[in-house]
């Protein structure tokens, strides 16, 4: 089901600047779990900004956020349309614990 193969691991909080990074921080309690090469789809799914990316990287600014670039968000305006999504990722990308 989907619900076993995905794992929802993150929520992008605000957007960072104007080249298209957002904030993001862990849910349910878990550690974070976003790096650089994971393949995330972003629930619900935007009516015109991206359903999927790949993170291109990730930086800890403190506390319980970390700032997230991910391929084709490029601007302000598109991470926009990301605020609030959800970030899923397969579970067998993620570590075995």
């Amino acid at each position: 089901s989907m619900a076993r193969r995905w794992a929802d691991v993150a929520e992008l909080i605000a957007t960072q600047g104007l080249k298209g990074r957002l904030a993001a921080r862990s849910v349910h309690g878990l550690p974070f779990l976003l790096s650089e090469g994971s393949v995330v789809h972003f629930v619900p799914p935007t009516f015109d900004g991206p359903r999927t990316a790949r993170v291109l990287g990730v930086q800890h600014t403190g506390s319980d956020t970390y700032l997230v670039e991910f391929s084709g968000v490029k601007d302000r305006e598109t991470s926009e349309r990301l605020v609030g999504s959800h970030c899923l990722v397969a579970r067998a990308d993620l570590p075995e614990d």
